[in-house]
């Protein structure tokens, strides 16, 4: 802007000569039933171009882990910085087929195998889950399988080619449930281009583990962490559709074989008399029933002989709070919880504080009320804190009804699925976006849109939000809808250990 005005010739790029095309405009693309929007980009030559904004592993890992995958993918930093994660892993699996001499399909032509309705319904499944009993506990240990999904697949040879291959009719090893008999002649592709990244992203946790110095700790903790977003995404594209090497079979097979180790660590623990308070895909959830952190490491031993993948502790919770369904309170959520670990940190997962969609002010009282419960040992401790999570309620409420809330931190965030012209509805995110496209702003689907609620019960739909474009300081918002958005924020966190409605707000 600055250059144009001046009529001062701005050049990015190090080398003048160069000529490109640049698109200026983003695009929507339908992923998995979600509407994603992909900025343009704009590389430049001798200098990196990475926005923040609109890249996952620069907001995941930082710039450590964004070049440490573009390393490992051997792909340009700011290509990795613009692409996902999947077209990362896919130029691993490309690297590693092509040093190997074999010739690398130009998009996937293989396939699903004929199966019957029953096929279906047993094959088509993820990973197992068990559902946890609302409610808050005690003396709670976590067991994680490290990177588990990768880790069958190198374990137990799992690759596309390498299920119900031709060479090993006779094969002995067959996937739990589904019988699908599994090479023992080859090592597979894709399970083979995942040893490195696994053995990587292990050092790299040791590393983590060890450091003493805080800026050291981060850097190792960015690297395994983006090494951990290529091998998840690993396992999800084998049943991409659109996936080179991607094949459904393999796919299943993972998933079998995940819920047959995750049966069988149940049954071990139980055995060891262990109470299995919750399990998902790759974690265990344990009551301690009077057994030392020695036996737990003992258990872990047998576990992973038992199993053949590698199982770690997340942590020792002091107290651990399993939350409903929001919707009808007496149903259990699978990944819906929050708890206290013995060095007084946390883990959340599922409520307020981490969801894209609510008010800032929200999000930052409920993580208040977590720093003030992360100070107490037992659940004894957390009973004995009411009287200073009343007085920060309270507070936060009479802010609200004083309206002493900057507005910038009531601005809600709705993806759009369409454009403003597409909707036919009334609803805030509708309207917002028809608003934008009034002032010249036309929102795809995918694209974010940021509004306060002014009046929600007004019958004028343009009188009910604002977009942030049309705030004004002297701008009203709706203090009885914030009040309720506060009120789910203490709910969540407090009515299953005072029980419902011990806070109203």
């Amino acid at each position: 802007h600055l250059a144009g005005r001046l009529n001062i010739p701005l050049h990015l790029d190090r080398e003048l000569n160069i000529r490109r095309k640049i698109s200026l405009e983003g695009r929507s693309y339908v992923s998995y039933g979600r509407i994603v929007y992909r900025d343009p980009d704009y590389p430049l030559w001798g200098r990196w171009h990475i926005d923040h904004r609109n890249c996952f592993l620069d907001h995941e890992s930082d710039l450590d882990g964004l070049i440490e995958a573009s390393r490992v993918s051997r792909l340009p930093v700011q290509r990795m910085a613009r692409r996902s994660i999947g077209t990362g892993i896919s130029s691993v699996q490309m690297a590693y087929v092509s040093q190997r001499g074999y010739p690398i399909p130009w998009k996937k032509s293989q396939p699903e195998g004929w199966k019957t309705g029953m096929q279906l319904i047993v094959a088509d499944r993820g990973g197992m889950t068990y559902m946890p009993k609302p409610g808050a506990y005690e003396n709670v240990v976590e067991l994680d399988f490290i990177s588990m999904y990768p880790s069958i697949m190198t374990n137990f040879n799992i690759s596309p080619e390498t299920i119900d291959c031709a060479c090993c009719p006779d094969a002995k090893y067959r996937v739990p449930e589904l019988g699908y008999r599994v090479c023992e002649k080859r090592k597979g592709m894709i399970s083979g281009s995942l040893i490195a990244i696994l053995e990587k992203r292990i050092e790299y946790k040791q590393k983590m583990r060890a450091a003493t110095d805080p800026r050291e700790y981060k850097r190792y903790k960015n690297l395994q962490t983006a090494l951990k977003w290529l091998l998840v995404c690993c396992f999800g594209y084998l049943g991409y559709k659109n996936a080179r090497f991607g094949r459904i079979e393999a796919h299943e097979s993972i998933c079998a074989i995940s819920r047959e180790m995750l049966l069988r660590t149940r049954e071990l623990c139980e055995e060891k008399d262990f109470s299995v308070i919750h399990s998902l895909v790759d974690c265990v959830w344990l009551h301690l029933n009077g057994q030392s952190h020695e036996e737990v490491d003992a258990l872990c031993r047998e576990i992973e002989d038992k199993t053949q993948l590698p199982i770690g502790i997340e942590g020792y919770y002091s107290w651990l709070v399993f939350l409903p369904s929001t919707r009808h309170e007496d149903l259990p959520v699978p990944a819906r919880y929050y708890g206290r670990f013995e060095d007084g940190s946390l883990k959340y997962r599922g409520i307020e504080i981490r969801r894209g969609d609510q008010a800032p002010f929200v999000q930052i009282v409920q993580g208040e009320m977590l720093d003030l419960l992360s100070k107490a040992e037992s659940l004894s401790a957390v009973l004995a804190m009411e009287p200073e999570l009343r007085i920060l309620i309270q507070e936060a409420d009479q802010r609200l009804v004083e309206r002493q809330v900057e507005l910038q931190d009531l601005l809600l965030k709705r993806k759009l699925s369409r454009t403003a012209e597409e909707y036919k509805s009334n609803a805030m995110s509708a309207t917002a976006a028809r608003q934008s496209a009034r002032i010249g702003k036309n929102l795809i689907g995918g694209q974010d849109v940021h509004f306060i609620v002014v009046d929600q019960k007004a019958g004028n739909p343009d009188e009910r939000v604002k977009i942030v474009e049309l705030l004004r300081q002297e701008t009203d918002f709706d203090v009885e809808f914030y009040r309720e958005q506060l009120r789910r924020a203490v709910s969540t966190l407090l009515d299953p250990i005072f029980g419902k409605g011990r806070f109203g707000v």
